[in-house]
């Protein structure tokens, strides 16, 4: 993918960007600087956010904002309890017993599926909500905000075990397929999860599956 071009930008699609970078609506985070906009652009960050576009599928974007942010209200949620039931993708699960609507609504603006991940790194923000960020195999990232560390929790557990997540075996299984490659391997992709530690994990890196999973560490040389 050739490198994104700032200075080629016009006047008025620099100010567009710069400012979704300022409302949070470009990257997920708020008060993102002029030069942080112009890196963000320039990596290959994903741009719907700033079109004002939201990915096929995908739950609202404005409704999911105010949601993620704790300024949701009644209609907003019934809004994303509707659009979960009719539209949410097939690799989200629909049982709101093992993931919250926020969760959910907040994965489907990513807009790519799972078998197109490369790496996927969630960061704590000082405001108390998390980052997640997924790139692509083409280079491209995707930028989404989890509201809290519940979400955090729920979407770990559907990159370590996406088929016990459904409400019904034949969800599982499809959850199942949407999270493996045809020989019924798993996806390789490469997790860091931030300023987070779930309770249920035995091991402060969650073990989620990555590239490196399963790789025998190097004997020592006997002297």
């Amino acid at each position: 993918m050739a490198k994104r071009d700032w200075s080629k930008l016009s006047d008025s699609q620099k100010k567009r960007y710069l400012g979704a970078g300022k409302s949070g609506t470009l990257t997920g985070t708020p008060g993102r600087t002029s030069a942080q906009v112009r890196k963000y652009y320039e990596g290959g960050g994903d741009l719907s956010f700033g079109r004002g576009h939201a990915p096929k599928g995908a739950a609202p974007r404005k409704v999911t904002g105010r949601v993620t942010k704790g300024l949701g209200t009644t209609e907003d949620l019934k809004e994303l309890a509707n659009w979960r039931k009719r539209s949410a993708p097939d690799w989200i699960p629909k049982n709101n017993a093992t993931m919250k609507d926020d969760t959910a609504a907040a994965l489907s603006l990513i807009g790519v599926r799972p078998s197109s991940w490369k790496t996927v790194s969630i960061r704590q923000n000082p405001e108390g909500d998390f980052t997640m960020t997924v790139t692509t195999k083409r280079g491209v990232t995707h930028v989404v905000i989890l509201p809290d560390r519940d979400s955090v929790s729920e979407v770990s557990r559907l990159l370590k075990n996406p088929d016990k997540l459904g409400k019904t075996k034949k969800e599982n299984k499809t959850l199942q397929q949407s999270w493996t490659k045809a020989n019924g391997e798993p996806y390789a992709i490469e997790v860091e999860i931030y300023g987070y530690v779930d309770p249920k994990a035995s091991a402060p890196d969650l073990n989620v599956p990555t590239k490196k999973e399963g790789q025998a560490l190097p004997r020592k040389k006997r002297k």
